[in-house]
């Protein structure tokens, strides 16, 4: 957080450029509403180009928010990345030699490089991915419940199947993460240390060794990114399976209300 105040006035502007790209994106929908209801059923086609033109000014808006909102929040998170690093080496420099016989060079270097790398992803992608959401999905649910009520809680009834899948994947694919950059860390720390010790290698005749243990860090860090494969392959299918099941749902019941007359398409 303190790394972010630095940079504040970017995220704010990035902010204010998601609420408008989430605006943007709730207004499309109901534009197509009225565009069927008002316009294609009676067969105004001159009022149909005027809704047209209100949806491409909405894509446009929309793709002009998106743009300032990523060029803001990669000015903060490489702002955040770089600040960082430079105080990283600074601190590196301070510390005490024992600390430089006991840590393997790669692991230092994977925390100077791929962890910095990582916290910067956290901000840039991750944390706007999350607000970004939030804003849309509400905008989405209060334009839902204000068009019709019923239809909204129809729609939302597999939200709570949806949530209990996502927090058992989310407990999971964290612990898969940490795992990985465990293992990450130490490939560089065993390359590190082979490649500035080559000289030694071949003059004891070790290549055949080397390449074993290699071979077995190697394993290990492949081994890690399987875990995450599989745990994503059951999770996404499972995700678009729900969200199918949510307009099957939602158009049996909607199909008779239209056909009762008491609902438009």
């Amino acid at each position: 957080a303190s790394y972010v105040r630095d940079h504040m006035r970017w995220v704010v502007i990035a902010l204010v450029a998601m609420a408008g790209a989430s605006a943007a994106q709730v207004a499309g929908p109901y534009l197509v509403k009225l565009g069927v209801d008002r316009y294609i059923l009676p067969g105004d086609i001159a009022g149909l180009w005027k809704i047209a033109a209100l949806y491409l000014a909405t894509l446009l808006a929309a793709m002009l928010c998106n743009y300032v909102q990523t060029s803001t929040v990669g000015l903060a998170g490489q702002g955040i990345c770089l600040k960082l690093r430079n105080e990283l080496y600074a601190h590196l420099q301070k510390l005490p030699m024992r600390f430089f016989d006991t840590q393997p060079v790669g692991r230092t270097v994977t925390r100077l490089t791929n962890d910095v790398e990582a916290l910067s992803e956290l901000v840039s992608s991750g944390v706007v991915a999350i607000l970004s959401d939030i804003l849309l999905l509400a905008g989405i649910a209060a334009m839902m419940f204000w068009m019709n009520a019923k239809i909204a809680l129809v729609a939302l009834l597999l939200l709570p199947l949806l949530m209990f899948v996502t927090v058992q994947f989310r407990t999971r694919v964290r612990e898969s993460f940490r795992n990985i950059r465990l293992k990450l860390a130490r490939l560089n720390a065993f390359l590190n240390e082979r490649v500035q010790g080559m000289r030694v290698i071949r003059a004891f005749t070790a290549e055949a060794e080397t390449a074993d243990r290699h071979a077995h860090v190697n394993a290990d860090h492949y081994g890690a990114h399987m875990d995450s494969i599989r745990l994503y392959a059951v999770y996404n299918p499972l995700v678009d399976l729900i969200g199918t099941l949510s307009v099957a749902v939602l158009v049996w019941f909607a199909a008779g209300k239209i056909l009762e007359g008491a609902m438009t398409f």
